[in-house]
């Protein structure tokens, strides 16, 4: 199974603290509901339709309340039916749109977010019937209704953009950081000891480490070298493949080792180099870097070449 790499699991932690402050929050109240502000707008409708029509009922107008109903059944598409029952003989006087099959007869005096009655008075004598008003469901009813939820929606909105927005944030942080500052003094004193230069090269060819032997070799400070590209030296293959041989080592995830590579001086002197490269590989078992150890053998390969010369002399 593929591992999460600790930035990945750095970034996932982040989202879900956010959703879980954002969960808070809705429990708290501080994020407005969206159910209760529809609701709270249609019990606002529906006294003012009641209201309005309460002039009307008394003249016993019913063809202009019916035209009312009309025009606001047109107007409100959440309006699916309003209608004027009867206390006496619980009859419905007056309705627009299909009311007496959508209203349910054993709702009474009961509101829902769906169906609403006001009561109606007629001449001061008490509640002489109610308006009623069918509104469509707060729920399409569809199946995949739950992704209608505002709540589900803002959260999903915010892990996918906050994964995005952590993780290039992460990135751009680690990448600027100094990695030399996560090595002991004591192991960095330790490798400038030695003769033969060794840097530390990531995936991405940016140096993490060297010493000062590798620092006097391609002619930079020792700390100047961190986070440069290795590839940008003056590092030539005999073997005429473009590929170093820490790229090699990174992408093979093999040993790399023996490799012969020219590097031209600032003066222009050719200098000859064995290289030899090993993977460093984390707690997980994915790559993590290559040491490159860089051996000057100019001098070697020069008397070689004196020695060959001088044997076809004899």
């Amino acid at each position: 199974m593929k591992k999460f790499t600790a930035a990945s699991r750095i970034t996932l932690g982040l989202v879900c603290s956010m959703l879980g402050i954002l969960i808070s929050a809705n429990l708290l109240g501080l994020l407005p509901d969206r159910a209760a502000l529809i609701i709270q707008g249609r019990q606002q409708l529906a006294e003012s339709i009641a209201f309005s029509n309460s002039v009307l009922l008394a003249n016993h107008d019913l063809a202009g309340i019916n035209a009312v109903f009309n025009n606001v059944i047109e107007r409100n598409p959440s309006v699916r039916s309003i209608g004027i029952r009867r206390y006496r003989d619980d009859r419905v006087v007056v309705s627009a749109g299909q009311h007496t099959t959508l209203w349910p007869a054993d709702l009474g005096d009961k509101v829902t977010p769906e169906f609403m009655p006001i009561p109606l008075s007629q001449d001061g004598s008490g509640e002489w019937g109610q308006i009623e008003i069918a509104f469509v469901p707060l729920d399409s009813g569809r199946w995949y209704a739950f992704a209608e939820n505002p709540l589900l929606q803002l959260l999903a909105f915010a892990a996918v953009c906050g994964f995005t927005m952590f993780r290039l944030f992460l990135r751009m942080i680690l990448k600027n950081l100094d990695p030399s500052r996560a090595v002991p003094r004591r192991v960095r004193e330790a490798l400038d000891i030695l003769t033969e230069g060794l840097m530390i090269v990531d995936l991405d060819d940016r140096i993490l480490l060297a010493n000062n032997a590798m620092a006097k070799t391609v002619e930079k400070d020792a700390d100047a070298l961190v986070g440069k590209k290795a590839s940008q030296f003056r590092f030539r293959r005999v073997d005429g493949q473009s590929e170093m041989p820490w790229t090699e080592c990174g992408r093979t995830r093999q040993l790399v080792s023996g490799t012969t590579v020219h590097f031209a001086d600032a003066d222009g002197t050719n200098r000859i180099f064995k290289v030899n490269c090993s993977p460093l590989f984390g707690n997980e078992g994915r790559i993590r870097g290559v040491m490159v150890s860089v051996d000057d053998v100019t001098l070697l390969e020069q008397n070689k070449l004196e020695l060959r010369e001088a044997k076809e002399e004899a």
